[in-house]
């Protein structure tokens, strides 16, 4: 990915998290208008959260990825552990 200077880390984040998370609302409940995006708002709540705890080793379109495969995979417990920058303390 590209960086743009003009954007934080966390901002490049939380606009590939974001973007991801409309298109899969709009994907998975087509002509559901705003219900199906207001199911979302915890998934962005969290990617708030995430944005400021992204490790230095990971860019923020890997972080992104990140993020979206944990809360985007079904029986999460059972396939995938939540990385640690993920986790509320």
């Amino acid at each position: 990915m590209i960086s743009n200077p003009a954007m934080s880390k966390p901002q490049r984040f939380l606009f590939e998290v974001q973007t991801g998370v409309i298109i899969r609302s709009i994907a998975d409940n087509p002509g559901a208008g705003h219900k199906a995006m207001w199911e979302n708002i915890i998934v962005i709540d969290e990617a708030f959260y995430a944005a400021e705890r992204i490790p230095d080793d990971i860019d923020a379109h890997g972080a992104a990825c990140i993020f979206l495969e944990f809360w985007y995979k079904d029986n999460k417990e059972e396939h995938y552990a939540r990385p640690d920058w993920l986790l509320r303390r």
